[in-house]
């Protein structure tokens, strides 16, 4: 995020019932409904330009990812609408080299829950395409 957009500062932690992390065929996380999972993610405020820059890295405009505005959960707090980034390929796959470290290394760095830590790491030693968490 620094790099990307440099006016976004984390908030909390965050939870988004209801959905799971899949890989997609591109080798990159996304999520997608699924009743009773649960992701973690970290919520940031983030500028006009940060979104225009998120916008132009995500490839939005080609298509490769559409803005949704989605509830979801503060760890230290009550529901709020976000803005997620979710891809259009609906084709699983297998993680790039080295994606589930930086993923891991993240939920590490912004203390996401333990457990889910685990299980992203059990996601990572398995190479499971498809479903994770």
């Amino acid at each position: 995020m620094a790099d990307r957009c440099p006016d976004a500062r984390p908030v909390d932690g965050a939870m988004l019932p209801d959905y799971g992390i899949v890989i997609t065929s591109q080798g990159y996380a996304n999520v997608v409904e699924s009743p009773g999972d649960v992701v973690f993610g970290l919520l940031w405020t983030i500028s006009p330009a940060d979104e225009e820059s998120l916008d132009r890295y995500e490839g939005v405009r080609p298509g490769l990812y559409r803005k949704v505005e989605i509830g979801v959960t503060p760890i230290g707090g009550k529901a709020v609408r976000a803005l997620i980034y979710l891809a259009t390929e609906r084709t699983t796959g297998s993680p790039r080299p080295g994606y589930l470290e930086l993923v891991v290394a993240a939920a590490r760095r912004h203390r996401l829950p333990e457990d889910y830590i685990r299980r992203l790491e059990a996601w990572q030693s398995a190479r499971q395409p498809s479903r994770g968490p």
